[in-house]
């Protein structure tokens, strides 16, 4: 489990997610760019 915690600290370092909820806990992040790019038609 802790290699998913470093992949998400890392992909949060690099910008590509973001935590949305402000939370300790039960965190939800999104992938603004990537959400774009599916997102269009």
């Amino acid at each position: 489990m802790k290699s998913v915690y470093n992949a998400i600290d890392m992909l949060s370092e690099d910008g590509i997610i973001d935590e949305i909820t402000g939370k300790q806990r039960g965190k939800v992040y999104r992938a603004s760019e990537i959400l774009a790019i599916v997102e269009s038609p």
